[in-house]
């Protein structure tokens, strides 16, 4: 190849004056190049030169990528073939702005060599002449925003000398803003009622906050707020087209979650407990609690102590409302040891199964290594091992054992040398000793 990689030079030698080439083919992708009115190798230049394939010509140059395949035959009938295979490089430009095949909200600009490529630009698959300039050899298109759209654009860059040696770009500019829905109150109104936000669902990545009293947190689609306060929720779109709306709620519901102790929990530290609660309201309420979708009687200041999945309902007389569950679990995980037994000691290896999911274990080892630790997962390494395996309410069993694979003892003389004073050894352990005297 020559012209940095954009042509292919064929030349051909003969190395004896009695050795000549009576006939001369070129093929390019199994398609024969020879003809008497010439190979027009770039038919939609008129002023490409065409190329003559005879065997007076020993060097030909061709700009198309492809399999080239040379048969040459000569005076003696003999005919032998040589192949290539051209590869040119892809003709590249460069995307400012947004990344092949990406979105964006904002300017997009493309960048080229007039001189070695030409574009056809599409718009919503439609052909499309956008903005353009030019500095020197560097041709730069502009594709602007418009307010309240989603548009698809594809760049077919192509290389001017080989029509066939083509690159795509393509990307999307998107400004339709993100559209939120509220419910329990009207954008910019008050209310002493709950709301919530919700938004369609589909191949969009959103990010949502709201701002209470100047302070900003995440927010989740359907998360119902009940705080006193004003509030702007803001939903961001993968690409940063951002909307937002504004409200307030001028009451909130006030109670107290707390154990037989009297610490207290907020609702999301109870969702998965292994303890008694009780609901305290700290103004004039009404409650409905359900247990495993049951209904069932409960008055505030009473402790809930049966294990189950609870959902609460609180009301005040205000028309505020707010909603939250928990599970109460008492039961410990089930799980098993194998390999050895629980308080026991092997010299093997040791592990732990278990039927349930969403269980958290690790284990300490000699009393002052701690590792996280997998179901199923084999421990063979020496020490005493204490494994514990907790649950999401935090019910924890654990398994005790000893993995033996040392043999405690010592010796008061070079292992394999010569000793002039008597020989002790002395066990740790209880070991079977075998003694060899000149190896009897």
């Amino acid at each position: 190849t020559i012209n940095a990689n954009t042509q292919l030079q064929i030349k051909i030698k003969s190395n004896e004056d009695y050795n000549k080439i009576t006939n001369l083919k070129i093929y390019r992708n199994g398609i024969c190049l020879n003809s008497d009115n010439g190979y027009d190798e770039l038919p939609n230049d008129n002023t490409n030169d065409l190329i003559f394939i005879n065997v007076n010509t020993t060097k030909y140059i061709f700009n198309k990528g492809g399999i080239y395949t040379v048969e040459i035959t000569d005076n003696f009938g003999r005919t032998l073939s040589y192949e290539f295979k051209f590869e040119k490089e892809i003709p590249t430009g460069v995307l400012v702005g947004v990344e092949h095949n990406g979105k964006t909200k904002d300017v997009v600009k493309f960048m080229y060599d007039k001189d070695k490529y030409f574009v056809v630009v599409n718009k919503d698959n439609n052909l499309y002449e956008p903005e353009s300039s030019i500095n020197d050899n560097i041709s730069t298109l502009t594709f602007n925003p418009e307010e309240e759209s989603v548009i698809s654009y594809s760049i077919q860059l192509i290389d001017k000398l080989d029509t066939e040696n083509y690159n795509i770009y393509k990307f999307i500019i998107k400004t339709i803003k993100p559209n939120i829905t509220l419910y329990g109150v009207e954008p910019n109104g008050t209310t002493g009622a709950n709301v919530y936000a919700t938004w369609e669902v589909n191949e969009e990545q959103y990010t949502a906050t709201y701002t209470l009293n100047g302070v900003t947190n995440e927010y989740r689609k359907g998360q119902v707020l009940t705080n006193e306060g004003n509030y702007t929720i803001t939903l961001k779109d993968e690409i940063g087209n951002t909307n937002s709306v504004n409200f307030e709620i001028d009451k909130s519901i006030d109670f107290t979650i707390a154990d037989v102790s009297g610490n207290t929990y907020g609702v999301e530290q109870i969702k998965y407990i292994n303890f008694d609660v009780r609901i305290i309201a700290n103004e004039t309420l009404d409650i409905f609690v359900t247990k495993d979708n049951q209904e069932i009687d409960y008055e505030f200041g009473l402790m809930i102590t049966e294990e189950g999945y609870y959902l609460v309902k609180l009301y005040d007389i205000y028309g505020n409302s707010f909603f939250f569950y928990f599970t109460i679990d008492k039961t410990p995980p089930v799980a098993t040891l194998y390999g050895v037994e629980n308080f026991g000691k092997t010299n093997s290896s040791a592990w732990i199964c278990s039927p349930e999911s969403n269980l958290t274990c690790w284990y300490v080892k000699d009393e002052n290594y701690t590792n996280t630790y997998s179901i199923g997962q084999e421990i063979t390494a020496h020490g005493k091992y204490i494994v514990y395996v907790s649950d999401l309410a935090k019910n924890i069993i654990n398994f005790e054992f000893e993995i033996d694979r040392e043999i405690a003892f010592d010796i008061n003389t070079y292992r394999g040398g010569i000793s002039s004073e008597p020989v002790k050894l002395v066990a740790y352990e209880n070991l079977k000793i075998m003694m060899f005297r000149n190896e009897k």
